[in-house]
């Protein structure tokens, strides 16, 4: 890519400061939608639990026409006729404590005729009758399902499941915010080199074609000119090089925003690098430990794991339930009101009390569930304590990195003052004869050199600022203030 189309290309291309960084990574990162998506998710579920103990009504009808062939005294046969309608409802309700009621409230018609006789020749018909019933049903478990324990059970894994995900919605966001800041101030540096360095090409052009000049009217040798243009392309192959990675940096960002492809190149709108205070190791670790979003998301789920424990194998336990039903019903021949009288009088009631016992053959089942379930609780007690220490040593790498970075900023802000005083210092000699040219390129290359490393401290020294931020929580809150 020629000099003038990149300078171009960067002249037209958008800025963008840290803060529309952030807004634009937390508006269309795909990670961040689909940890927000799996929040959502969660939520539903939750909400679903939250159903799980409500009262249901069920409504049936149907109507039915039977005709059912019968033997005669003699040698004949004659066919029974018979037709029923039905309709009934049913409020159900089972409590978390376990309790299932049942209220039934089922009317039927029912009626038909047969034959009788020794020929089958004389019909008889029945009805129509009518018969009411109301009955309330109890099913109490006495071992297996019994107590808000159990079943509450899902409910509670659900609110933690929710909790984990908000938990893992704000790490994969903190993640994402850590990533595009860490590459915005990435390529803010990588622009930055190539001005350096584009500073120095145009120096060394100038240079080249003021020696040419004094070639020309005598004042240097010939062979001087293939210094001053070994110097310019030594250069130009710097900033080339410095271009092509702020160019590769751009696309790196982008991605991180969730741009596609043909966006072209990004340019950072910040000025200056942001100074960076220094940070102690004890601090940053309690600070971590107690806010940071992935020991939140683990602990979670260790909770979530320790409940299933507790609740194991439940299924598989033996069941002994206490079932119990009262019931009315009502009949009227031909007519309805003997049938409402009959039920509302209590004229036919009826009464069951039971116990049903189950018994597994096996307890293996049962113990097997149990440690499985163990098991997974102790794997996620063990991703924790990993997680914690993992985070213990991020959180000293970071501060070794911090405090390094801070210390090569106060040396390089000197190298750069006393390399500039250096360069104008032997220029000014080359200019009296008192020093060559190569003493000249020295310094010049000193100073660039001082230039790169006191920028490549501050940003170094930003980025593990971010990264601190990211392991001790504080970074989406400080950059989207908590949303």
């Amino acid at each position: 890519m020629s000099e003038w189309v990149l300078r171009v290309l960067l002249a037209a291309a958008p800025t963008l400061d840290a803060q529309a960084v952030v807004e634009e990574a937390i508006a269309h990162n795909p990670l961040v939608e689909a940890a927000i998506f799996d929040l959502k998710k969660a939520e539903q579920d939750l909400g679903a639990e939250g159903y799980r103990y409500y009262p249901s009504l069920l409504v049936a009808a149907g109507a039915t026409h039977l005709q059912s062939p019968s033997l005669l005294s003699g040698n004949g046969t004659t066919v029974q006729t018979s037709d029923n309608y039905q309709l009934a409802s049913e409020l159900r309700h089972t409590f978390s404590f376990g309790t299932a009621l049942a209220l039934r409230v089922e009317g039927t018609r029912f009626g038909g005729q047969s034959q009788f006789g020794a020929g089958g020749n004389q019909l008889v018909i029945l009805g129509p009758g009518y018969n009411l019933l109301g009955k309330l049903s109890l099913t109490q478990p006495l071992l297996r399902g019994l107590g808000n324990q159990i079943g509450e059970a899902a409910l509670r894994q659900a609110r933690l499941s929710r909790t984990a995900a908000e938990h893992a919605r704000d790490q994969a966001a903190s993640q994402v915010l850590r990533d595009v800041l860490v590459a915005y101030w990435e390529l803010w540096y990588n622009q930055r080199a190539v001005q350096i360095e584009r500073s120095a090409f145009e120096l060394a052009v100038r240079q080249k074609d003021d020696a040419l000049a004094r070639i020309g009217i005598g004042a240097l040798a010939q062979v001087d000119a293939y210094t001053f243009e070994t110097r310019v392309a030594e250069l130009e192959q710097s900033l080339a090089a410095a271009e092509a990675t702020a160019e590769a940096q751009s696309v790196e960002l982008a991605r991180g925003l969730g741009r596609g492809e043909g966006t072209g190149p990004l340019t950072p709108g910040d000025l200056v690098v942001p100074t960076v205070e220094a940070r102690t190791l004890a601090q940053e670790v309690d600070r971590a430990l107690e806010a940071s979003a992935e020991l939140q998301r683990l602990r979670t789920q260790l909770e979530v794991a320790l409940d299933q424990a507790m609740v194991a194998g439940e299924s598989e336990r033996p069941r002994l339930d206490l079932d119990a039903y009262l019931q009315a019903q009502g009949l009227g021949n031909q007519e309805i009101p003997p049938a409402l009288q009959q039920l509302f009088g209590l004229e036919a009631v009826s009464a069951r009390v039971g116990l049903t016992l189950e018994l597994p053959l096996t307890g293996s089942r049962y113990q097997a569930t149990k440690e499985s379930a163990g098991l997974a609780a102790s794997a996620a007690r063990s991703r924790l304590l990993s997680s914690e220490q993992q985070l213990r040593a991020s959180c000293a790498t970071e501060v070794v990195r911090l405090e390094q970075a801070r210390r090569r900023v106060t040396l390089a802000t000197r190298t750069v003052e006393l390399a500039t005083k250096s360069v104008a210092a032997q220029e000014e000699r080359y200019q009296q004869g008192d020093a060559i040219l190569l003493q000249v390129y020295e310094a010049q290359d000193t100073l660039r050199r001082a230039q790169l490393s006191l920028e490549r401290s501050r940003v170094d020294a930003v980025q593990a600022s971010l990264r601190l931020d990211h392991l001790t929580g504080v970074l989406l809150s400080t950059a989207v203030g908590g949303d």
